[in-house]
């Protein structure tokens, strides 16, 4: 299995930092590109602007190539709906709630259209 569209949902708390790094790794070890998608709650969200790019910070240094997205809505529904245009999704999540229960990164494990991998963040 190719990993070159790689998908990596980030917001603004600082979790998916680590998610971020690992998406980073694997996209140098296939030789695949990353969308950072930033899901927010209105449209011109500047915190959301620079989280994404940052991400676009860390690809350079990596030499991968990393192009942003930003949307509003739900953010399971928006990495769903977005999930059958990747190959893979890398997600961060806190870790503190018991067995990711309610949080977005359960529900896209559960109906995402590719593999998922969940990084819990070390922070």
């Amino acid at each position: 299995m190719s990993f070159q569209k790689i998908l990596v949902p980030v917001d603004n708390d600082g979790y998916a930092d680590d998610a971020v790094d690992k998406a980073i790794a694997l996209a140098e070890l296939s030789g695949g590109s990353i969308v950072a998608l930033h899901v927010g709650n209105k449209a011109d969200d500047k915190a959301g602007q620079v989280t994404v790019d940052k991400v676009v910070a860390k690809g350079k240094e990596k030499g991968v190539d990393v192009k942003t997205e930003m949307a509003t809505g739900s953010p399971a529904e928006i990495i769903l709906e977005r999930s059958k245009d990747y190959d893979i999704i890398v997600m961060g999540t806190s870790g503190k709630k018991k067995i990711l229960s309610g949080s977005v990164a359960k529900a896209v494990i559960r109906s995402a259209s590719c593999p998922v991998i969940v990084v819990r963040s070390q922070r």
